[in-house]
């Protein structure tokens, strides 16, 4: 358990301090040279933080493979991140001027040779100074929807967008 919070510690060292490759964080200079020696070096070798990089998994692979490979992951994570935005919220009040926008987290899916990731999962952001306090993934949806801020539905009610939606239901968190 203590070399995963080391392994953990070590990718948010490596979200703060970034080089060109994670390779990188372990090159120890020669004698007479200038450069930054990682503390990473001292706690966890290349090797095996590829290794933990590789197979570490925080949930059970799926069985299903009638989601798409978005739709699963976020069904992977979603307790962490719930977790996360409860205690984000719980240590973080925010002021008056908050952002609400749409971001992008990278996804590496490290599983098939053969399948392509995607570029990245979409997520609705409550954030501040550049603390994000809530946010919400948005799943793409297979079917075509209507756009503007009064869509009818079949049953000529008036709603919401997905994304202005989405934003209405951050703030009311």
């Amino acid at each position: 358990v203590a070399e995963v919070y080391i392994w953990l510690a070590i990718l948010i060292y490596i979200g703060i301090h970034t080089e060109k490759r994670v390779s990188d964080y372990w090159i120890t200079p020669k004698p007479g040279e200038l450069k930054l020696v990682h503390p990473v070096t001292k706690w966890m070798t290349y090797p095996r933080f590829q290794q933990l990089f590789q197979y570490l998994r925080i949930s059970p692979p799926s069985e299903s493979d009638t989601t798409s490979s978005i739709e699963r992951t976020i069904s992977q994570v979603s307790r962490w991140s719930e977790h996360i935005q409860a205690v984000s919220s719980d240590l973080f009040v925010p002021g008056k001027h908050i952002a609400i926008d749409k971001f992008v987290i990278r996804f590496t899916a490290g599983s098939r040779a053969t399948r392509k990731p995607p570029k990245g999962i979409k997520a609705w952001v409550v954030a501040q100074e550049g603390y994000f306090v809530r946010w919400k993934f948005d799943i793409p949806d297979s079917r075509p929807r209507k756009q503007g801020i009064l869509a009818r539905t079949q049953a000529n009610k008036h709603r919401l967008a997905n994304s202005q939606a989405a934003v209405l239901d951050l703030v009311l968190q």
